[in-house]
């Protein structure tokens, strides 16, 4: 038979050892008293809590943060970190009507005149009338 154990943070006591743990309490008080206890042991510490500690930086929480919400704001905030073939990779993956829908009309007329200017023209051919 398995064993499952349930952690309530908020019932942990104060303790260094508990800091990680506290990180996620529903409390503020012990939010913060885990951001100020808690000590890297690893390089290998991962994204979520790198993201977390400088979050904790700011003035606290205002709501429930979800994996999902994490994985929107990291995605947001590292984009301009990747090279611009990766951020084209990325565009890439997206439907076109949801890339030019950020834009508006001009924007997109200024662009394509762009390209227009840039491309050189094709000589035109001669034609005969038979």
């Amino acid at each position: 038979m398995d064993t499952i154990r349930v952690v309530v943070a908020g019932e942990l006591p104060r303790e260094a050892h508990n800091a990680p743990l506290h990180l996620f309490s529903a409390a503020p008080d012990l939010v913060g008293f885990g951001s100020g206890a808690y000590r890297r042991r690893s390089e290998g510490t991962s994204r979520l809590l790198e993201q977390l500690f400088e979050r904790l930086q700011g003035e606290g929480f205002a709501m429930a943060f979800t994996m999902e919400d994490f994985n929107r704001q990291y995605i947001k905030d590292h984009f301009a970190k990747l090279t611009p073939r990766e951020q084209e990779e990325v565009l890439q993956s997206l439907p076109p009507e949801q890339l030019l829908g950020v834009l508006s009309a001009e924007q997109i007329r200024v662009y394509l005149d762009q390209l227009s200017a840039n491309r050189p023209t094709k000589p035109r051919t001669s034609r005969r009338k038979r």
